[in-house]
């Protein structure tokens, strides 16, 4: 194997791997576009319509990170957080709502999730919130 192969290898395994969960195909495409555009420590491993598909999901791909629409249908995405913790507490729960910011948060900090962003700030705000996580996690992993 070349060491090009090795490196890359190398790289998607490090990669945070970001489960997209938003009704909206408009939604995901933007997400899609913009971390494949600006985070190469980043990639999609795979994307939900529901909440329940989301759970399912979760537990087939086993990624480090979910973008989660807060009202993605079938299960809420305040309950198919709880579930996440539950079942899976090493995966970082992000909301994403149209919400006023502040009411987001105060949502997120009640749910006990990892952080919170509105759709409105997500081209200023997304890339770097997921890279203080993928350096979080990488370095757990160092350090393990």
């Amino acid at each position: 194997m070349s060491e090009f192969a090795k490196s890359q290898i190398a790289a998607e395994v490090s990669a945070l791997r970001i489960l997209v969960a938003d009704d909206s195909d408009a939604i995901r495409g933007i997400l899609r576009r913009l971390i494949a555009d600006a985070a190469s420590e980043c990639r999609i491993c795979g994307e939900a319509v529901d909440g329940r598909d989301l759970i399912q999901k979760v537990a087939e791909l086993r990624p480090d990170a979910v973008l989660l629409d807060l009202s993605i249908p079938v299960v809420s995405g305040l309950e198919a957080a709880k579930v996440l913790q539950r079942e899976c507490p090493a995966v970082d729960v992000i909301f994403m709502s149209a919400q006023e910011p502040s009411v987001l948060s105060r949502l997120a900090a009640n749910a006990h999730v990892s952080a919170s962003i509105s759709k409105t700030l997500l081209a200023h705000e997304l890339i770097p919130l997921l890279r203080d996580i993928w350096a979080r996690k990488k370095a757990g992993r160092e350090a393990a």
